[in-house]
């Protein structure tokens, strides 16, 4: 199963129409991929949020031709902790987010991940505990639309809890959340990142 999120909308792509039921989703499902090209018109408009999910038995197959109609490409980040148990999140653009950014070139996910929390955070000694989750999410840039593959993981401060955000990344603050404090703002978020919170 793929989820794909475009602004407020998102696509689920599956090979069992059964996970409708397991997921409680109420979704209309779609069996025509030109149906999906439809989708991607109408949810580029942020007032507009349809969630569908597309049913294909060969699912494989289903996702090459979605990343066709995109120009791929990779990022990685984390959900960091401290030893208080709370977590770090930034506010960039007029949204609460978690650090992440694109890879260079020849690095690995898990060194992308490290390197972007300690460039957009400024904590110097963040260590990987385990792998989270991957997303997905479509954007346009420079008209053409992009699909970002981000992959995520779990991680701990192990140094200062002193944050210094990255402002030439439009990041405005970097503050450390309880979980129960997280729920507050959690509304203004999207709908990747609330997903990624969520496996808290």
């Amino acid at each position: 199963m793929y989820k794909v999120f475009f602004n407020d909308s998102f696509l689920i792509i599956s090979d069992k129409i059964e996970i409708l039921k397991q997921e409680n989703l109420l979704l209309d499902p779609i069996y025509d991929f030109k149906q999906i090209e439809n989708w991607l018109i109408e949810a580029e408009n942020p007032d507009n949020v349809l969630n569908k999910i597309y049913i294909n038995p060969n699912i494989d197959e289903s996702w090459i031709q979605f990343n066709r109609l995109f120009r791929n490409i990779q990022a990685a980040g984390g959900i960091v902790k401290n030893k208080a148990n709370k977590i770090l999140l930034i506010y960039r653009r007029g949204k609460w987010d978690l650090p992440k950014g694109k890879f260079k070139e020849a690095e690995t996910p898990e060194n992308a991940a490290i390197r972007e929390v300690q460039e957009e955070t400024g904590l110097s000694k963040v260590e990987i505990e385990n792998e989270l989750t991957t997303s997905y999410h479509i954007y346009r840039f420079k008209n053409e639309l992009m699909l970002k593959e981000t992959f995520w993981y779990s991680m701990i401060n192990k140094g200062s809890d002193f944050l210094k955000p990255e402002h030439e990344e439009d990041i405005e603050k970097a503050v450390w959340f309880s979980k129960q404090e997280i729920n507050s703002v959690i509304n203004n978020m999207f709908g990747t990142i609330k997903d990624v919170i969520s496996l808290l």
